[in-house]
């Protein structure tokens, strides 16, 4: 029996990976250079909250909240549950 996904619109924890470090990178220089906010650097590893947005069953889809304000955020595609960079878990 596999586990519930949370309902949508819940948050939980996702872990940054390599891959959302690039996409990040861009979101913060972005926002920085237009002189809207100055955002913090993220790094793999760093755990942000992040909305569920589409349940497929063994994976979703999240809106991964930066430190920042609006528009710092990423979007990341069938993510599964789990430990380690690219994953999430429950709160």
């Amino acid at each position: 029996m596999t586990a519930q996904m949370p309902p949508l619109g819940s948050i939980v924890q996702y872990t940054l990976s390599e891959h959302d470090i690039r996409n990040a990178e861009r979101t913060v220089q972005r926002l920085n250079t237009a002189a809207q906010q100055n955002l913090n650097t993220p790094r793999v590893g760093d755990v942000y909250p992040a909305m569920v947005l589409r349940d497929f069953g063994a994976c979703v889809n999240l809106r991964v909240h930066l430190d920042g304000g609006p528009g710092a955020e990423l979007w990341v595609t069938s993510v599964s549950e789990g430990d380690g960079p690219g994953h999430w878990t429950r709160q």
